[in-house]
């Protein structure tokens, strides 16, 4: 079960990640959009 329980971390971490990329992402390109 533990592999299970850091798998879901794993890719909890990698949605986080993705989406705090994809979020600044969008902020930059509005800011140079401006």
């Amino acid at each position: 079960m533990q592999a299970s329980s850091l798998l879901n971390y794993i890719i909890g971490m990698a949605i986080a990640f993705a989406v705090a990329f994809a979020l600044s992402l969008t902020l930059k390109y509005k800011t140079d959009a401006e």
